[in-house]
């Protein structure tokens, strides 16, 4: 069977979609798990995923009503609800991107991306992140969003489907972030 790939439609989506987040979060899988299937670091409640799909609707995977992955959108006016990541949104004020100061350019963030288990390997990140440039690319330039460093699969796979590193943020630890970005005009 094939998969569909669309923007978000339905509330019984959303939670989808938190239930894959949630079997995704780094307190459920084990250090095996995370180091060679990656993991997704922040958490969402209904309502934020609710108000961000309301002002961008996120991208799902479906075959039929099995959901194979999802991209979220979350542009910029959500990065108040993640204070966690406010020194990283100050930090793209300053770091250059193509020349040019990230926060100059119309950008737009990939509030996360997420594949099942069963649907790895398939192409199912890829076509994820092809149907949401087809989709955002007339509204805006450049795509951004932050990987872990302890995250080499999510690495590897974003650089993969055209991001580039802006920015890397290493701790004496190994640890830290890279800020990837997306030209849309590619």
């Amino acid at each position: 069977m094939s998969i569909n790939y669309s923007l978000v439609s339905k509330p019984a989506e959303l939670q989808q979609i938190l239930d894959l987040q949630q079997a995704n979060l780094p307190q459920n899988l084990s250090p095996e798990q995370q180091a060679t299937q990656g993991f997704v670091t922040l958490q969402h409640n209904f309502e934020l995923l609710q108000r961000m799909h309301e002002a961008y609707p996120s991208m799902i995977a479906l075959q039929q009503n099995d959901l194979a992955g999802y991209c979220l959108a979350m542009s910029r006016e959500f990065e108040v609800d993640f204070p966690i990541l406010e020194p990283m949104f100050s930090m793209m004020e300053e770091k250059k991107y193509k020349g040019k100061v990230i926060t100059d350019y119309h950008y737009f963030h990939c509030g996360q991306i997420c594949v099942s288990e069963k649907y790895r390997a398939q192409g199912v990140f890829d076509a994820l992140y092809l149907a949401f440039q087809k989709e955002y690319a007339p509204k805006f330039e450049l795509l951004v969003t932050y990987v872990s460093r302890k995250n080499p699969r999510s690495i590897k796979a974003h650089l993969r489907v055209g991001f580039e590193i802006a920015h890397e943020e290493i701790k004496e630890d190994g640890a830290g972030w890279l800020l990837v970005a997306w030209d849309f005009a590619k």
